[in-house]
């Protein structure tokens, strides 16, 4: 959606009005239930009547939290164009300011001069506004940030603990279920060829699918956090703008940080302690030994060698059980790991 600029004005409260709403129907208003069924993004006409077809969105206790960042990146927009307005605005209010210095200089009529100093305080009055509309924009994010944000935020790591905990859980009565498979397993002799075959191949590809899933979700998870670090870290100002001589247009800043700050660095440095490796080398591990499985049985059917004795088949069947026990013990690994990174943050 796009944003109308703002006026240059002189009455600071005519810029307000087109801060706190962007379009004629939808208004950025705090409340989390405003989102509960569809976001500014997902209508389709003014009057409200083109909600998403796919049906309602889980919502957190503390609201919807894309239609958060939904807000968040229509307030960063607004924000933006308001400061890249004030600075044109600044630019020419300085130009303006040493011509009419000049024009003292030179003694010039006082026709001249009075035009010129008219000029300056009209674009004096536009830059004071557009300051106050940096301002209200910029407690505005803080607000969204603070209000909402933050309690999602703290929503979502609770969540994610509770998750992680399962997966621990459920982890373990793999492990434990997988160890006792060697001591209480069947005849060999009875195994049907195609169906092992055929167990083979379906478990091969989900391994493969589940390894490709987990790094996936790892990247996702860490540009995820990374993204909103950074914009959270944007908005500190740095040390040697704190102290000017002059009222400058800054982006919403203050020097001590709220909790979410904390949170996010916290989860950062968490995540990059998960030994995530150690659990996709196993996979990878995995799925090489049920390749290397495949391969061999498809060998053993094109030599006809089918009916091989059962003591071969048990070595390649420990060496599979092995494998599913060293990934099984990484997946316990790392769910411990996470429970423990989600906790402290």
């Amino acid at each position: 959606m796009m944003f109308n600029k703002f006026p240059c004005v002189v009455e600071p409260w005519q810029p307000v009005a087109e801060v706190t709403t962007w379009s004629s129907t939808i208004s950025f208003a705090s409340s989390p239930s405003s989102c509960k069924k569809h976001t500014a993004f997902a209508l389709e006409d003014g009057n409200g009547g083109g909600a998403t077809k796919s049906g309602e969105e889980f919502c957190m206790i503390s609201g919807r939290h894309s239609c958060t960042l939904e807000r968040l990146y229509a307030w960063e927009k607004k924000l933006f164009d308001e400061v890249k307005a004030s600075e044109t605005i600044r630019k020419e209010y300085d130009q303006k300011c040493r011509l009419l210095a000049n024009s003292y200089a030179r003694d010039l009529k006082s026709e001249a001069i009075d035009r010129t100093r008219a000029s300056v305080k009209d674009l004096h009055s536009q830059l004071l506004v557009s300051i106050q509309a940096v301002d209200l924009i910029s407690k505005k994010i803080e607000q969204l940030r603070d209000d909402e944000l933050q309690p999602q935020i703290v929503e979502l790591t609770h969540g994610l603990v509770l998750m992680w905990k399962g997966m621990l859980k459920c982890h373990h009565a793999q492990f434990i279920t997988i160890s006792l498979a060697y001591h209480a397993k069947s005849s060999i002799e009875t195994v049907n060829k195609t169906s092992y075959m055929q167990a083979l191949m379906q478990l091969y590809d989900e391994v493969c699918c589940f390894g490709s899933s987990f790094a996936k979700w790892i990247d996702s998870h860490k540009l995820y956090a990374e993204s909103l670090n950074g914009w959270l870290q944007k908005c500190i100002l740095p040390s040697n703008e704190r102290s000017v001589g002059r009222k400058m247009v800054v982006t919403h800043c203050r020097a001590l940080s709220p909790p979410i700050f904390a949170l996010f660095q916290g989860w950062l440095v968490g995540m990059g302690s998960l030994p995530s490796k150690g659990l996709l080398d196993a996979i990878r591990s995995l799925a090489s030994v049920l390749h290397d499985e495949l391969l061999n049985e498809r060998k053993m059917h094109k030599d006809g060698r089918e009916g091989e004795g059962s003591k071969l088949l048990e070595s390649r069947l420990s060496i599979i059980q092995t494998s599913l026990k060293c990934l099984f013990d990484q997946l316990a690994k790392v769910s411990e790991a996470a429970i423990k990174v989600f906790e402290d943050v």
